[in-house]
């Protein structure tokens, strides 16, 4: 082999290797992931396929989710802080690839979300910590990095926002429905030069 062609070969090589340091100015920026795979038929069994959608009664108040505007292919799963020595990342099933629709194999733990790029996380309470309401589950928002994202969470038919990243960077809300809705989206007009962009 000639040394030229060796040369281009080792080029090949390493080129994926510094890019990304090239790129982040020197400063590897790497996201943890969670990658989740499609449980269907388990999915199916505890949410049926889409919100109102008929399910055995024995799982008629287990919680799911429906992610409007985003997925689950750039986030973080982790329990919560002092709650469980060993969480696994199948707790999460999801519904098909497009990683929109999720529930809990275990609805009774305590569990996380982080979304790398929006710097917001969805925390999930079995039980409302303030309340006592039976048959509902609390959602907080907390935004850990402001990257111009809002998360809001609503009921099962959308007339009603539980809780919003805009309003509060640690926003709680109680959910009395089987299915909650989750959208993520852009702030309009944006400005990074700002830090907080929240009224």
């Amino acid at each position: 082999m000639h040394w030229a062609t060796l040369k281009i070969i080792l080029a090949t090589l390493y080129i994926p290797l510094i890019l990304p340091m090239v790129l982040t100015n020197g400063q590897e920026e790497c996201s943890i992931r969670t990658v989740p795979y499609p449980r269907n038929r388990d999915f199916l069994d505890l949410c049926g396929r889409e919100p109102n959608a008929p399910v055995a009664a024995k799982n008629a108040k287990h919680p799911c989710f429906k992610l409007e505007t985003s997925d689950l292919h750039d986030t973080r799963l982790t329990p919560y802080p002092g709650e469980y020595d060993d969480f696994p990342d199948t707790n999460v099933i999801i519904k098909d690839g497009d990683l929109t629709h999720f529930t809990f194999l275990d609805a009774t733990k305590i569990t996380r979300i982080f979304w790398n790029e929006a710097g917001i996380q969805l925390s999930y309470f079995p039980h409302p910590r303030s309340e006592n309401k039976p048959g509902c589950y609390e959602v907080e928002l907390s935004v850990w990095q402001i990257l111009g994202w809002r998360m809001y969470v609503q009921e099962e038919k959308g007339d009603r926002i539980v809780a919003d990243s805009e309003v509060s960077s640690e926003g709680t809300g109680i959910v009395c429905t089987k299915w909650a809705r989750v959208t993520l989206e852009k702030i309009p007009n944006y400005n990074p030069d700002f830090s907080d962009q929240r009224n």
